[in-house]
């Protein structure tokens, strides 16, 4: 009976006097098909008269809403807020980026109940709100329904009735954890009944207070439902780069970052982090007033970089250079741009981790490693982890979950992170702690909330020991699926290696300048492409062509590098990239052996005379001629040797 009361209280009493005022807020629009572009093309626009009702988006599109209001001079003092659903369902889920009136992003509205956006927090009155909304579709089926925009007002907020919203669901949520004949399950449970008695249906807003108080010498305990060293920390976490394609994950990052960024500018002391260094960057790039909030909110000691890698790489995929340039271009980017650098390594949901890692995360001057999963770890919680090598570093692999509480409504113990936080998973989290049970939201280094030297989840599993690759779940496909995309990857690689090579060798021999910036945009780009959300074969069909585009480029890119290093010659020639002699047989192109002439085409043995290649050079049905050459460790030899020779 008191669950469904409370229910009925909830949903018939409480919310509708959450925002006891409220005034519809104008509405214009401009769609977009096709491709996103920047906001100040978007404030330069022609925006339309848009009413509420109205149809506003379809899949791959981009709604442009301008939106605004003037604060009425009786709302002064009060908490006023801009409220807007834009529609949608599971399958249909739009997504929008909420802007200023200059176009610097402010949060995001996430589906399918996005938090409110704070206007004010005590409004003067007569205040001028403009704000500019980015409305795009996140859709999973072939036919969607339109959709329409159902609410755009701006409120004043309640601040009793919502106290009293939060506190009657941390309470409830204790007491559907705790066994029925429980002592301190007895005493919620009458907590509940007297506090909504308190409350007049008549007049919520006035007798919030009421109930509030009522409730008050249960919250003081509430942490005692918890264990001690319970650390909450609010995990950026945008769709993965395989999910959308490139400038959709931007758009995504700055969602999620904004939302994030917003979220520890109202709550002081809650812990964020994010883990992929690349979003950063592509804020810098994309959205400079947002990437300036992530600054303060570094230095402020709310927002710890954590992780050190550029991307959230396949580790098990990428090459052993690649991981290497992880480390070393994520940690550049954090000590240039926010003076911090990070001692662990932070992977969300990957299956596996490369034994390699341990020794070279150890050299770059990590010590632990963290890999939050939404399921339950397939063996240890913490233990100790030994690479190829003997290299060991401690790993915790915290639960991962949208509210502070697990799934079936127990607490949680030691870490855990908080995937798309909210205003209500906050406020409950800052009722489910008291002096006596586990801290509220420290703002102290993650490295202080867990290290190596202050292990999580102290016990038997903290003394395991697991060596050789890290299996956290099966792998279904990822060393198979996409050949294109994994070709790529490793063809990138291996043409990176002879740039540098002969672009170092040129520097020395002829003074050729050495292409640095070329070469570092070339490796951030193939260290994105790393993303196990991509390079692991999970990738739709738009981001894989997206990834095998900038493989073909970068390709191309590095070619023209590598035939600017080494220069021309007069005759064929090989030249060896690897650290050890090679003699083998070679492929080269028609053109290069046959060359057009005035009379017409050169016949085989004509070519290949000209060329001065041995006569035992053989041609293939495809034009191709196969010849031996031979060549000295990263050096160049000669092509055509005879047969005798060998």
């Amino acid at each position: 009976m008191l669950d469904e009361r409370i229910a009925a209280f909830l949903a018939e009493r409480l919310r509708p006097a959450l925002y006891p005022l409220r005034i519809p807020l104008d509405v214009s629009a401009w769609h977009l098909p096709g491709e996103p572009v920047p906001a100040q093309v978007a404030l330069r626009a022609d925006h339309e008269p848009f009413a509420v009702g109205d149809i506003w988006g379809r899949p791959g599109s981009t709604s442009w809403f301008t939106v605004r209001a003037s604060v009425p001079e009786r709302w002064a003092g009060r908490r006023v807020e801009a409220v807007f659903d834009l529609g949608g369902d599971t399958v249909t889920r739009p997504q929008a980026l909420v802007r200023d009136e200059y176009g610097a992003p402010l949060r995001g509205l996430h589906a399918p109940h996005p938090d409110p956006v704070l206007v004010a927090e005590r409004a003067r009155g007569g205040e001028a709100v403009h704000l500019l909304v980015e409305a795009t579709v996140t859709d999973g089926s072939c036919d969607p329904p339109p959709l329409r925009l159902r609410r755009a007002d701006l409120v004043v907020r309640d601040d009793a009735v919502w106290r009293l919203l939060h506190d009657i669901r941390a309470l409830h949520r204790i007491h559907r954890s705790l066994p029925r004949d429980a002592p301190r399950a007895i005493r919620i449970r009458d907590a509940l009944e007297r506090a909504l008695d308190a409350v007049d249906p008549r007049a919520v807003a006035r007798t919030a207070r009421a109930g509030h108080a009522v409730l008050a010498p249960e919250l003081g305990g509430a942490g005692r439902a918890l264990p001690a060293g319970y650390k909450l920390v609010a995990e950026s976490a945008p769709v993965p780069l395989g999910s959308l394609p490139l400038h959709e994950a931007v758009r995504a990052g700055a969602r999620d970052l904004s939302t994030l960024a917003a979220l520890a500018e109202e709550y002081p002391g809650l812990v964020c982090v994010a883990p992929d260094v690349q979003h950063y960057a592509w804020m810098k790039q994309h959205e400079p007033q947002l990437f300036e909030r992530l600054r303060k909110v570094i230095a402020d000691g709310t927002w710890v970089p954590v992780g050190a890698l550029w991307a959230q790489s396949a580790t098990e995929l990428a090459g052993g250079e690649a991981l290497v340039r992880q480390f070393t271009h994520g940690r550049r980017f954090l000590r240039a741009e926010f003076g911090t650098d990070s001692d662990g390594v932070w992977l969300t949901d990957v299956r596996g981790v490369s034994p390699a890692l341990p020794q070279i995360a150890r050299a770059a001057g990590a010590h632990w490693l963290l890999v939050p999963r939404a399921d339950r770890p397939a063996r240890h919680r913490s233990f100790r982890w030994e690479g190829i090598d003997g290299s060991g570093m401690l790993v915790h692999v915290p639960g991962r979950a949208t509210d502070p509480r697990g799934d079936d409504g127990s607490p949680v113990s030691a870490l855990r992170t908080l995937h798309h936080p909210d205003r209500a998973a906050l406020e409950e989290a800052a009722r489910l702690a008291d002096p006596h049970g586990p801290p509220r939201h420290v703002p102290h280094p993650l490295t202080r909330a867990w290290h190596p030297a202050h292990p999580v989840a102290p016990g038997p599993d903290a003394e395991a020991t697991v060596r050789g690759p890290l299996d956290l779940a099966p792998h279904t496909g990822e060393f198979t699926s996409q050949a294109r995309t994994k070709r790529g990857n490793r063809t990138c690689e291996a043409l990176l290696h002879e740039a540098e090579l002969w672009s170092a060798g040129a520097a020395v021999r002829t003074g050729t300048p050495y292409p640095y910036e070329a070469l570092e945009r070339i490796w951030t780009s193939v260290l994105t492409q790393q993303s196990h959300g991509i390079l692991a074969g999970a990738a739709v069909a738009r981001a894989r062509q997206d990834a095998e585009d900038i493989h073909h480029d970068l390709g191309r890119r590095l070619t023209r590098l590598i035939h600017r290093a080494i220069g021309a010659r007069g005759d064929a020639a090989v030249h060896n990239p690897a650290p050890f002699g090679r003699r083998e047989v070679v492929l080269l192109e028609r053109e290069a052996v046959l060359p057009e002439r005035a009379d017409g085409p050169a016949t085989d043995q004509e070519g290949i005379r000209a060329a001065g290649l041995p006569a035992v050079a053989q041609v293939l049905a495809d034009g191709r001629c196969a010849v031996l050459a031979e060549a000295p460790a990263h050096g160049t030899g000669s092509v055509g040797i005879a047969l005798d020779d060998t």
